[in-house]
């Protein structure tokens, strides 16, 4: 009858064990992909500065920009 507590006991805590390190895992997984929008909308922010700053260097030759459709579910806001 000890054996079989102690193997309950046993399975309980390697249960805990997995649950905890699932738990990281999503959380760590989330914090990356909040990292990687974040790096995503700043290049983005760069690249339309830059363009934006080619287009006033050159008022003799303006075209229109690009306008990029953002979902806005995506729009990062910091």
């Amino acid at each position: 009858m000890a054996d079989f507590h102690e193997t309950s006991q046993i399975d309980q805590e390697q249960a805990q064990w997995e649950a905890n390190h699932h738990h990281t895992q999503q959380m760590l997984h989330l914090e990356i992909k909040k990292e990687k929008m974040h790096h995503k909308y700043e290049l983005e922010s760069l690249r339309l500065q830059v363009q934006l700053a080619q287009a006033q260097s050159q008022p003799h030759q303006l075209q229109p920009l690009p306008l990029l459709h953002v979902p806005k579910d995506q729009v990062y806001l910091p």
